[in-house]
C-alpha cells in the first residue's frame, strides 16, 4: 500500500510577521512552520505564521518558498512517474478547496524492493488554479488552516498524506507601515502609523481577507471596486467583534462614554494585545476609530503607500442620535425602536429611549470617527468609515461603511430636530490652524501644532500612533497642544483647578518599589475581596507603565468588576500632567466633562480626581500618573451603595510613593552599558543582539526604520538581551528603553547603525 507522511514544512517568509506570543518569524531565513511533534494550532492560525510580499507586477508571478519534507512509501508502479502534491483547506460547508500546488514532481527510480520510506523535498509552490487568484493581488489576504495533502498523479490512484498541517500563510505589498508621526510637507508626505515594519498576527487575522472573499468579484483589481471592499471590510470586521453581544465581547460605555484602550479625543498609543484579549467588556467612539484606523493602514502600495489614507476626525460637539443600534447593544436592543439615549446606563431603569423631546436624552457631546479615500486614487471623495453606532443603510441596518460622504453620514445620523438652537451639534467645518478657524472638525490633514515636540511649522499626527498601548511623552505633549485649541480644554482646566491640592507642588521623582509584592500589598490592603490578576510593566522612550489587576471589586448587588490600576513613570515632571491631561480626555460623559469629576473627599498628591460615580481616580504626584478604575465584568448602572472605594485605595498608594520621593538628582536612573560594543557596519542577513550588563523591570528595543534593521525582541535565553536582524541597506538608530528594577524610572540608550548590502530578503 502506498504511503506519504510529511516530516516538516518550512518556509522563508519575505515580510516580518509577530506570531500571538510576540515573537517574531525572521524575514529571509528558513524556519520550521510544521512538523508532527508540535502543536502548532493557535486559534483559528499557527503559532509559525508567514507572510510574504505581494508582486508588484500583474506580469510577476507569486514566489511560495515553502518546502515540504515528505517520506513516501511507494510500489514498483510508481517508480519514474511525475506527481503534483496538492494541499487543501476544508471550507466552512465542509467542503475541500485546494489552494496550494507543487507541480512536476518526480519519483525516483529505482523504488526499493520490498517498499520502503523515501524521503523527498518539494519545493516550487504555486496557488492552486482553484483559487483563481490573479497575479498582483491589490489586497492583503491570508490563508490558513489545517491543509489536507494528496500526491495526485496522471493514471494512478492519488495518495493521501496521513497527517493535516496547520499552516498560516499571509500576503501582503509591503512590509507594515512605519510612521511617520510628523511631516515637513503634508503634501509629500502623509503622517502614518508606527507598526515597526512587523505585522501583528492578531492585526493580520482581524483585518486580511481570504481569497475566497473577494476572487468572484468582477474587475477587483480596478482602485474602485477592492477600495470600497476593503474599507468597508475592516468596518465589518471590528462590527462582529462586539455584535452580535455576548461573553468576551465589548460594548460601549453606556454609563461615562470612556475609552479603556487608551485612545483619547485626538487618539494616541492604542492597545492592540488587550483589544484582542477583549481585557476590558467596555469600548468607547475613541476605541472603535483607533481600531478602524489601524484596520485602513493595512490596504498599502508596493511603495508602501496607506492607499486608503485614513484620517482621524474628531468633532465637538456631535449631536442628539437618531435612532440606531449601539456597538455591542444590538441583540439587547435592536431596531426598531433601537437607541436613540446613547448614555442609557446612566439612570436606573436604563432610558435607552426618548420618544419625544430631550428630557432625559443624552447627545454625544463629541465624536471621532475615520475618513477614507475609498477609491484609492480618487483624491477628492471622502468617505466615512464609524463603527460606534449603525443605522439604516440601504436595506441593511449597517455601521457606516465607507457609502456616505461627512455630509450624508451627519444627516443619516444626528437628529437635528432634536436640537432646534444647534447649541449641541457640530458643524462639519475643519478646523485649520494657524489661520483663524471656528471649525468643529479637527483632522489630521489641516490642522497644524505650534509644539516643541516638532519643527516649526510641521504637521503632527492625529490618530492612532502605534498599537503598543504606550502613549510616549512627546506624543502626549503634542496631543495636549492640539487639545488647548479645543472647547474641551477649558472644561479641563476647571477639573485641573478643581483637583490641585493647595499644599502640595510636588517637584519630587518616585522612589518607592514597583514590584509586585508590595503593590499587592499597597493596593489590596487588609481586602479580603480583591484577588490579584496579573502585573506587567510596559517600556518606551521616557516612560514606564505599570498595570496591575484585581478581581472581585464589588460594583453593584449582582455585578462584580476588575479593579485595573496603571502607573506612570516619566523622566520629567511636566509628562505627568500631560498624561492625565489625556486621560481626562478619553472620557466622553453625556455632560459637561467639568461635572463628570470631582475633587477627593481628602486631597492628596499634587492633583486628584475621582468620577462622579466612583468608578475612575486619578492622580499625579511628581513623575507619576496614576489611574485607578473599575470595569464592570457586565454593563450595568453602578450602585454607590455597593461599588469598591477607591478613595481609601487612592490614600494608601499615594502615602506609599509620597514616603519614598526622592529629589531631583537623587533619583535612581538605571544605566545602560553593554556586554560588547555596538557594531556600525552590519551586512544584510547579520543579527545583533544588544546585551546589557544589568537587570530591569522591562527592557524593549526599537529601530527608526523596521524595514531596515527590524526588532526582534527580547533573544531566547538572554533576560537583557534585545535582538536585531539586518534587512536591508541604509543607516537606522538602535534604541533600547529599560524600566529601573525597583522604581520604574525609564532611561534609554540609542546608537546608529549603518546596514550594508548583503543577503538580499
Amino acid at each position: 500500500m502506498a504511503t506519504a507522511t510529511i516530516l516538516n514544512i518550512t518556509a522563508v517568509p519575505t515580510l516580518s510577521t509577530t506570531n500571538s506570543n510576540g515573537f517574531l518569524v525572521r524575514p529571509g531565513v528558513s524556519s520550521t512552520v510544521w512538523d508532527p511533534v508540535n502543536n502548532y494550532v493557535d486559534g483559528t492560525g499557527s503559532l509559525a505564521p508567514v507572510t510574504f510580499r505581494i508582486p508588484g507586477l500583474v506580469t510577476q508571478p507569486y514566489s511560495l518558498p515553502i518546502t515540504v519534507n515528505i517520506a513516501v512509501v511507494l510500489t514498483s508502479q510508481y517508480s519514474g512517474t511525475s506527481f503534483d502534491l496538492e494541499g487543501s483547506v476544508v471550507l466552512p460547508n465542509g467542503s475541500e478547496l485546494k489552494v496550494l500546488t507543487s507541480i512536476g514532481n518526480q519519483v525516483l527510480t529505482p523504488l526499493p524492493n520490498p517498499p520502503a520510506p523515501v524521503p523527498m523535498q518539494i519545493a516550487k509552490f504555486q496557488f492552486h488554479d482553484d483559487l483563481h487568484l490573479e497575479n498582483s493581488c491589490p489586497v492583503p489576504f491570508r490563508i490558513t488552516g489545517d491543509i489536507i495533502w494528496k500526491l495526485t498523479f496522471m493514471d494512478l490512484p492519488v495518495i493521501a498524506v496521513i497527517q493535516p498541517t496547520r499552516l498560516e500563510i499571509c500576503f501582503a505589498r509591503a512590509a507594515a507601515p512605519i510612521g511617520p508621526s510628523y511631516t515637513e510637507n503634508p503634501a509629500l508626505t502623509k503622517t502614518r502609523v508606527n507598526l515597526n515594519g512587523i505585522y501583528p498576527i492578531g492585526l493580520v487575522r482581524l483585518f486580511f481577507p481570504a481569497p475566497t472573499e473577494f476572487t468572484a468579484t468582477g474587475n477587483f483589481n480596478n482602485s474602485s471596486v477592492y477600495g470600497p471592499f476593503f474599507a468597508a471590510r475592516v468596518v465589518y470586521q471590528v462590527w462582529a467583534w462586539g455584535n452580535p453581544q455576548g461573553p468576551g465581547k465589548p460594548q460601549y460605555d453606556a454609563v461615562s462614554g470612556g475609552s479603556y484602550y487608551n485612545v483619547g479625543r485626538f487618539g494616541g498609543g492604542f492597545n492592540l494585545q488587550d483589544w484582542l484579549s477583549v481585557t476590558y467588556a467596555s469600548c468607547n467612539c475613541y476605541d472603535l476609530a483607533g481600531i478602524v484606523q489601524l484596520g485602513c493602514c493595512l490596504l498599502l502600495s508596493s511603495n508602501a503607500d496607506e492607499l486608503l489614507d485614513s484620517r482621524w476626525v474628531f468633532q465637538g460637539p456631535n449631536g442628539f442620535v437618531n435612532p440606531c443600534v449601539l456597538y455591542g447593544w444590538g441583540q439587547t436592543y435592536p431596531l426598531p425602536p433601537g437607541v436613540n439615549n446613547p448614555f442609557f446606563l446612566k439612570t436606573n431603569p436604563p432610558n435607552l429611549f426618548v420618544p419625544d423631546g430631550t428630557t432625559g436624552r443624552w447627545p454625544f457631546r463629541n465624536h471621532a470617527w475615520v475618513e477614507v479615500l475609498n477609491d484609492p486614487y480618487n483624491i477628492n471623495y471622502r468617505t466615512v468609515l464609524d463603527a460606534t453606532t449603525a443605522v439604516t443603510n440601504g436595506a441593511h441596518v449597517w455601521p457606516d461603511n465607507g457609502s456616505r460622504s461627512r455630509g450624508a453620514y451627519a444627516t443619516a445620523h444626528i437628529d437635528a430636530a432634536a436640537d432646534p438652537t444647534g447649541g449641541s451639534t457640530g458643524d462639519l467645518v475643519d478646523r485649520v490652524f494657524p489661520e483663524p478657524s471656528t471649525g468643529d472638525c479637527f483632522t489630521n490633514y489641516s490642522y497644524y501644532t505650534e509644539s516643541a515636540t516638532y519643527p516649526a511649522g510641521a504637521l503632527g499626527r492625529i490618530g492612532v500612533f502605534n498599537a503598543s498601548g504606550i502613549t510616549p511623552p512627546q506624543l502626549l505633549e503634542h496631543l495636549s497642544k492640539v487639545l488647548a485649541a479645543d472647547k474641551t480644554m477649558s472644561e479641563i482646566e476647571i477639573l485641573l483647578s478643581k483637583g490641585q491640592n493647595p499644599v502640595n507642588a510636588i517637584s519630587l521623582f518616585n522612589g518607592a518599589s514597583m514590584r509586585s509584592d508590595k503593590l499587592v500589598e499597597v493596593i489590596a490592603g487588609d481586602s479580603s475581596v480583591l484577588k490579584h490578576i496579573n502585573y506587567q510593566v510596559k517600556v518606551a522612550e521616557g516612560t514606564a507603565v505599570l498595570t496591575i489587576r484585581f478581581d472581585g471589586a464589588p460594583y453593584s448587588e449582582t455585578v462584580s468588576a476588575v479593579l485595573a490600576c496603571e502607573i506612570h513613570i516619566f523622566d520629567n515632571f511636566r509628562s505627568a500632567r500631560f498624561a492625565l491631561i489625556q486621560a481626562l480626555s478619553s472620557f466622553t460623559p453625556p455632560g459637561r466633562l467639568s461635572e463628570h469629576f470631582r475633587a477627593l473627599s481628602r486631597p492628596l498628591a499634587e492633583t486628584a480626581l475621582i468620577d462622579v460615580n466612583g468608578q475612575s481616580l486619578l492622580f499625579v504626584r511628581g513623575n507619576s500618573f496614576v489611574q485607578i478604575r473599575l470595569v464592570p465584568k457586565q454593563l450595568v448602572a453602578p450602585e454607590p451603595a455597593n461599588i469598591y472605594p477607591l478613595e481609601p485605595l487612592a490614600q494608601r498608594l499615594d502615602r506609599h510613593l509620597a514616603d519614598n520621593n526622592v529629589a531631583q538628582g537623587r533619583e535612581e536612573v538605571p544605566s545602560i552599558t553593554l556586554k560588547a560594543l555596538v557594531p556600525t557596519t552590519v551586512k544584510g542577513g547579520d543579527d545583533l543582539v544588544l546585551e546589557t550588563e544589568q537587570g530591569y523591570a522591562s527592557i524593549e528595543g526599537s529601530s527608526s526604520n523596521g524595514t531596515v534593521v527590524v526588532c526582534a525582541g527580547r533573544k531566547a535565553g538572554i533576560n537583557s538581551g534585545i535582538e536585531f536582524f539586518a534587512l536591508a541597506e541604509g543607516e537606522v538608530e538602535l534604541t533600547l528603553n529599560v524600566a529601573h528594577n525597583k522604581t520604574l524610572l525609564p532611561a534609554t540608550k540609542s546608537w546608529k547603525v549603518n546596514v550594508l548590502p548583503g543577503v538580499e530578503i
